[in-house]
């Protein structure tokens, strides 16, 4: 990381020395609105840059397929969305992201360079996924390090009535050498783990574990019973987008 940031440092002073140096012997050049908006998508990743991890080249990490795919990522390879740090910086166009449900961090590429973003400086985020963006948001009351997915997400509402927050954690553990599957298939790698857990968060931030079908949901949501019950009457089983919708469905009535 000092590598990357005394590259950063090496970067700017060259290049601001040689444009003063330049600025003497020649007219100042005229930015077009494709070179300001070059300029600032530079500038936007290097916030994220110097709040990072780690960098590595896109040479390396082409996809996630073999690293553990989707059993790991959000997704098998880079996808589209948006990050903001905690200073309130917005990074989307030209960029695409990757999320490690096992380490919880947030993987982020623009051209040659991806890097994985630490997590004290992300605000949240979103992945996109068969034409469908997922937004993911903190709840340190919850749990302190890992980024939950919001389920029925209202950007335009900042205080939600009731939020569904979908929790994702990745477990691997090491495979059996002497097992027969393992043996009669050839495939001695670790296993991974995946477990969902589901919570319901209230304004004054408590919160109820809940599993995913209609009982469970309308135990929980006493306070929005005949609202959540006329919405899910005729259901019979829910899964997450009818479980999103029925969030939005009661953050939307007033």
């Amino acid at each position: 990381m000092k590598n990357v940031l005394l590259l950063v440092t090496i970067l700017s002073s060259g290049f601001w020395a040689q444009a003063q140096s330049n600025a003497l012997d020649a007219p100042r050049p005229i930015l077009t609105a494709a070179d300001l908006a070059e300029l600032k998508l530079m500038d936007q990743y290097n916030n994220f840059l110097l709040q990072s991890h780690s960098a590595f080249n896109k040479q390396e990490l082409k996809d996630f397929e073999g690293i553990g795919g989707a059993d790991r990522f959000f997704h098998n390879t880079w996808v589209k969305g948006s990050a903001t740090n905690s200073s309130g910086h917005t990074v989307t166009q030209g960029y695409v992201f990757n999320f490690n449900f096992q380490t919880g961090e947030l993987y982020a590429q623009w051209k040659d360079t991806a890097i994985v973003v630490n997590n004290e400086f992300l605000s949240k985020f979103s992945l996109e996924k068969e034409g469908r963006n997922h937004f993911f948001v903190k709840n340190t009351t919850i749990n302190e390090a890992m980024f939950l997915e919001s389920l029925g997400y209202d950007s335009l509402n900042q205080h939600p009535k009731v939020q569904l927050l979908k929790m994702r954690t990745v477990k691997e553990t090491r495979n059996n050498r002497n097992d027969y599957l393992s043996n009669s298939t050839g495939d001695f790698r670790n296993k991974l783990n995946n477990t969902i857990t589901y919570f319901l968060v209230y304004p004054n931030k408590q919160y109820v574990k809940i599993k995913l079908n209609k009982h469970s949901l309308l135990e929980a949501l006493t306070e929005f019973q005949d609202l959540s019950a006329n919405f899910l009457k005729g259901v019979d089983k829910v899964d997450e987008e009818t479980a999103a919708a029925l969030i939005l469905h009661i953050n939307q009535t007033k």
